[in-house]
């Protein structure tokens, strides 16, 4: 069953980026994967908080979602050869702007997933 939901999420976190990457203007700067990477950090934050943390287990539908949906989502390949280009382009301010927004973006959705997350788990016990 793990599998066979693995694989529906990874074909739905495909045809997401697909969607996003579509509707977004890259040609200046890839805000199309730039948007995408911190969608799934934030998703990757909540997660963990709300299934690993607030109960103090690994859940299988961490593993299974995070491989699937988001690991089939995020792009960090492709991210990785658009920092390429800028650098062969001799867009070198660019190159590393868009480096550092991503990497310091990144880490401010999963900490904001986390405490989304854990936010909810409050309010969930405050009205028991």
């Amino acid at each position: 069953m793990n599998y066979f939901l693995m694989i529906i999420l990874g074909v739905l976190g495909a045809e997401s980026r697909f969607a996003i990457e579509l509707t977004i203007d890259n040609s200046a700067y890839p805000y199309g994967t730039l948007i995408i990477n911190m969608i799934g950090c934030f998703l990757l934050g909540f997660m963990y908080y709300f299934f690993v943390e607030a109960k103090k287990t690994i859940n299988q539908l961490v593993a299974v979602v995070s491989t699937g949906f988001v690991g089939s989502f995020t792009t960090f390949s492709t991210f990785e050869l658009e920092i390429f280009k800028m650098f062969q382009l001799d867009q070198y301010l660019k190159a590393i702007s868009y480096f550092f927004v991503t990497m310091l973006s990144g880490l401010l959705f999963v900490f904001l997933g986390y405490c989304l997350s854990k936010l909810i788990i409050i309010k969930r016990k405050e009205n028991k």
